[in-house]
């Protein structure tokens, strides 16, 4: 005869950003980074770039990858540029949720599909087609 469990309940809270990995310039080494919960906006005139900055646990550098690069600045709806000087947390490390090697997995699964490359930089917008990723 089986007895039967309690119901648990379990909450689940963001306790810190989520890490990413690469390979440091500065201590040439695979290192993991952490997100400052920073982003750089640098426009200027009309073009605009937004980066989001990381930190290499090995060493301390910094490095920048790269949100917004050479868009018009009336391109970018006027609540998300405020978020990006606002340094949202809700926009650091915001995207999939999934590697980029599960993004080039489900891209060769054809579960995902663009008329872009997703390959390759962009100064336009572009949409895509995310089919259910599964547990990949």
């Amino acid at each position: 005869m089986a007895i039967p469990l309690p119901a648990v309940t379990w909450r689940l809270r963001q306790t810190r950003l989520p890490r990413l990995r690469g390979r440091c310039a500065a201590c040439a080494a695979a290192s993991r980074f952490d997100p400052t919960g920073r982003f750089r906006v640098n426009a200027n005139g009309k073009i605009i770039d937004v980066w989001l900055l990381l930190r290499c646990q090995g060493c301390g550098q910094i490095r920048k990858v790269t949100v917004v690069e050479r868009s018009p600045v009336r391109s970018i709806d006027p609540t998300l540029l405020r978020r990006y000087h606002d340094n949202d947390p809700g926009l650091v490390a915001h995207g999939l949720g999934i590697s980029r090697a599960a993004a080039k997995r489900l891209q060769a699964d054809g579960r995902i599909r663009s008329s872009t490359r997703l390959d390759t930089r962009t100064s336009s917008g572009f949409s895509f087609t995310l089919d259910d990723p599964g547990p990949g």
